[in-house]
């Protein structure tokens, strides 16, 4: 015969965790591992990003998300989100939901991944968008627009995501359905994908300056062996590159392309150790 049991929950010591009321949270189980993770909600008027885990076997819980540094390197407190997780890698992924800062509430799309293992977080798939929840967001670009309320399922064996759905503000309800496929790149990749960056800029200022010959050098010798130029897609931006030699843009502005560069670079590297994209005022716990 079908029966609940209501159990009492025992706190890690290793933290003093408690287990707020709340809603609007998302959950997921590790079968493998039997926990449960719990992340954000609302309680008391204020939203959350705790990243709770309760170990089934004992019945114990801790908060992954207490460390202030961590904390502030992941998802912002969010209500109505989703959260899945991915067995083989073990990590969870939050995306989307509603925040709330002192002045405005606002719908996220934010697709962010924890690592059970080293227990840190990472965004993927670009910069989070923010919109008004006082406003309707269209659909202008090649990434879902902020929501909350949606729904994401995943194939884990082929780490790909299906999204539907979900609310994009002023209570308007969305009906587009969207997949999104994890690529996972290797070192090597990632180290030449920044170098082949640094060298853009290096080329591009030389040609600015008009040294041709040292920017041709540079285009053959160092440029050309990090392309795959039996590929039509990068053949073609390599190929593309032969412009700057022929004509500046006069809105080439040195300062301003190394500062994109930085932008560019960092987005290869973690959260934490990014420049902060929200008010800092309001990242000053109170």
């Amino acid at each position: 015969r079908d029966k609940w049991e209501l159990h009492t929950l025992s706190f890690c010591p290793r933290v003093k965790a408690t287990l707020k009321p709340r809603s609007g949270h998302a959950m997921v189980l590790d079968q493998t591992d039997r926990e449960l993770y719990i992340f954000g909600g609302e309680s008391s008027r204020n939203f959350l990003n705790e990243l709770i885990r309760v170990k089934l076997d004992g019945l114990i819980i801790e908060n992954l998300n207490d460390d202030f540094l961590l904390r502030k390197s992941g998802p912002e407190p969010v209500f109505s989100h989703t959260l899945n997780f991915n067995p083989s890698a073990k990590e969870l992924h939050v995306y989307g939901g509603l925040s709330r800062s002192k002045t405005s509430d606002n719908i996220l799309s934010g697709f962010w991944t924890f690592q059970l293992e080293s227990e840190t977080w990472s965004q993927d798939t670009g910069k989070q968008q923010t919109s008004p929840a006082s406003r309707t967001l269209h659909q202008l670009s090649n990434t879902p627009c902020p929501r909350y309320a949606h729904q994401i399922v995943v194939d884990n064996i082929n780490e790909t995501f299906y999204l539907f759905g979900g609310n994009i503000g002023r209570g308007s309800r969305a009906n587009d359905f969207w997949r999104l496929n994890l690529f996972r790149h290797d070192t090597t990749s990632i180290v030449a994908k920044l170098h082949r960056l640094i060298l853009h800029q290096q080329y591009r200022e030389l040609c600015a300056a008009e040294k041709f010959e040292e920017a041709i050098g540079l285009l053959r010798q160092e440029l050309a062996p990090l392309y795959d130029l039996t590929t039509e897609s990068e053949a073609q931006e390599y190929h593309e590159l032969t412009q700057f030699l022929f004509v500046t843009p006069e809105s080439f502005s040195q300062f301003r392309s190394r500062y994109q560069l930085y932008e560019d670079l960092l987005t290869y590297f973690e959260k934490g150790i990014q420049q902060p994209e929200q008010n800092l005022l309001e990242m000053v716990d109170k």
